[in-house]
């Protein structure tokens, strides 16, 4: 069987959990031999694209693997597609006859072959609001255009196939739950040479970036509100690319007297994220809305008690491991900072449970089931 997977999310400038998804799920069919061939498709339309590709090329060396890119952006075809409603260019005019497509990520090429559409969220449609009406309207389209032409669907969490039935109107037999792994680049150190910010205690947050879904203000707002009654020592260290909301969450901080207790890491290294995490006492992630959510899953794989959302597919991914909050609520989240700092035994019991809940998703479970959608679309 040959199979042509998008991979063009890989070429960005940042890794996020998409590319996270892509990683792993490209290296562990490369892994897992076999008679299939893959060619890993790329839309490198700008020479910085052009150039991490060839870093990419270097890192996928299996033998059943095989590249394709133009230097096109896949927007102009959409144009023909969708405006112009022609059935051309398709997948194969690119990397010639495949048996399966799969488009990991919100656009799809057109394909002959049966056409596999991987969702992660759908936060643009969940949370309008948090979004410019733009934004959100580009996003409806593009989707709906896109569940159009996939044959079947791969959604990484119930909560996300939930979501895809209610907003878009698809069909439960064509989607497919498929959960993220625990990457085993995160485990829990046994000595860990980090200084800085472990000054004094401090409870973390991980996101890709500080978008507004990401719910950082109220992360704050809670943290001084924890301090302030429960004299807790603790700082707040709050990891992930700097965007727009950067300065705000900055302000914000200092309005309350805490910018002395907030830092602010911006984007880390795989590396140095492990690190972070066995450094803290504690995790919080507040999220408004996830797919799956997997700073959770990293940070439980490092054996932190964790604090998180009560909504989307926390709760799914968390199970029992942890202790769950409102994201609307100031005073649960702050009492659950307090409850977690103040009980060295609850501290113990969520640690453990952690590690337990992590062991319950692997990237090679992942690849399998990947791989019998592929076989069961294929028949």
């Amino acid at each position: 069987m040959r199979i042509a997977i998008d991979c063009t999310s890989l070429l960005g400038s940042y890794q996020t959990g998409a590319d996270k998804y892509i990683l792993n799920l490209v290296h562990g069919l490369g892994k897992t031999g076999g008679s299939n061939q893959y060619t890993l498709f790329f839309y490198a339309s700008t020479r910085t694209r052009r150039e991490m590709l060839e870093k990419r090329k270097k890192e996928f060396t299996y033998g059943n693997f095989d590249f394709k890119s133009i230097h096109f952006h896949q927007l102009g075809f959409e144009i023909l597609w969708d405006k112009f409603h022609l059935n051309y260019p398709r997948i194969e005019n690119f990397t010639g006859p495949v048996d399966i497509f799969h488009a990991p990520g919100y656009r799809v090429t057109l394909a002959k072959a049966p056409a596999i559409m991987t969702i992660y969220d759908l936060t643009r449609l969940k949370l309008k609001g948090v979004f410019r009406p733009e934004i959100s309207a580009h996003f409806e389209a593009l989707v709906k255009n896109s569940v159009k032409r996939a044959s079947h669907i791969i959604a990484i969490s119930q909560s996300t196939k939930n979501d895809i039935i209610e907003l878009l109107g698809i069909s439960p037999d064509k989607i497919t739950v498929i959960y993220c792994g625990s990457n085993p680049g995160f485990y829990r150190m046994e000595n860990n040479p980090l200084q800085e910010p472990a000054a004094r205690p401090y409870m973390l947050c991980v996101a890709t970036s500080l978008g507004q879904n990401k719910n950082l203000e109220t992360l704050i707002n809670a943290f001084e509100l924890a301090k302030r009654k429960h004299k807790l020592p603790h700082n707040l260290v709050i990891s992930g690319r700097k965007t727009s909301e950067y300065e705000k969450l900055l302000a914000h901080a200092a309005r309350l007297g805490m910018a002395d207790s907030v830092t602010f890491t911006g984007y880390v290294s795989e590396n140095e994220l492990l690190r972070l995490y066995n450094g803290a006492e504690f995790f919080v992630f507040p999220s408004k809305y996830e797919g799956f959510g997997l700073p959770v899953l990293e940070a439980m794989s490092c054996g932190l008690p964790v604090i998180a959302s009560n909504s989307s597919s926390l709760p799914e991914i968390a199970g029992d491991a942890a202790l769950m909050a409102s994201p609307d609520s100031v005073d649960e989240l702050a009492e659950a900072m307090n409850r977690i700092a103040s009980d060295a035994s609850l501290r113990k019991m969520l640690s453990e449970r952690s590690i337990l809940q992590a062991r319950k998703f692997s990237w090679e479970k992942t690849v399998s089931e990947t791989l019998q959608l592929y076989n069961r679309l294929n028949s």
